[in-house]
């Protein structure tokens, strides 16, 4: 059986970015390789929110007041 699992390393282990389906208990073989263009975390909810057509244009420095109701800085 083989397959690829998306993950990082914290500096310590290996670290799955998403469940894991594997025998428990069973001896691993395991390939490290480098993803070729590793997609910083949560690009994709950046990419996403970029594109929003009427999200206010100082979203990014109001988060909290559009996210939570708190008064705007």
């Amino acid at each position: 059986m083989t397959q690829t699992i998306a993950a990082h390393f914290d500096g310590r282990v290996i670290v799955p970015d998403g469940p894991v389906e594997l025998p428990t208990g069973l001896p691993l073989r395991i390939r490290v390789e480098l993803a070729d263009n590793p997609e910083p975390r949560f690009a994709a909810l950046l990419g996403f929110a970029a594109d929003l057509p009427d999200a206010p244009p100082d979203l990014a420095a109001q988060h909290d007041h559009y996210l939570t109701g708190t008064p705007k800085r």
